[in-house]
């Protein structure tokens, strides 16, 4: 794939409240789901069928992580859950918001023909060859 069409790819982004996906099951974050990524964590959960934003707390309105696990974690296991941890980081929770998509170009977060045009123009090579062989 060529790196004009990642940069596309790049432009989107989806908001998701996460109150209804399943924490280990659902693709939320990344490309796979995080009982695949972290099997051995994932079997250590309290609650393996937890909704994404029953795995932390609220601190003026923005989630805080905290999975509960089954028992005390040990060596490899406090290692995995801080890569657990620096993985989701970035996907926090907010309270009473829809999910939604974000376009990245545009401070606003939606669709501007403008910021579109601007950065088509930017790119080089032209993009039709890039997207015909996806």
């Amino acid at each position: 794939m060529g790196s004009h069409v990642g940069g596309l790819r790049k432009m989107f982004g989806r908001k998701l409240v996460m109150v209804f996906k399943l924490f280990w099951h659902d693709i939320w974050v990344g490309n796979q789901s995080l009982n695949m990524v972290f099997p051995r964590l994932f079997r250590l959960a309290l609650d393996q069928n937890s909704r994404v934003g029953g795995n932390g707390s609220w601190r003026d309105d923005v989630g805080a992580w905290n999975v509960l696990w089954r028992r005390n974690l040990f060596g490899r296991q406090e290692s995995l859950t801080q890569n657990l941890y620096d993985l989701i980081h970035h996907h926090s929770c907010k309270r009473d918001v829809l999910d939604r998509w974000r376009w990245g170009l545009d401070v606003s977060g939606d669709y501007v023909v403008k910021t579109t045009l601007a950065q088509l123009n930017h790119q080089q090579p032209p993009l039709g060859k890039e997207i015909k062989n996806c």
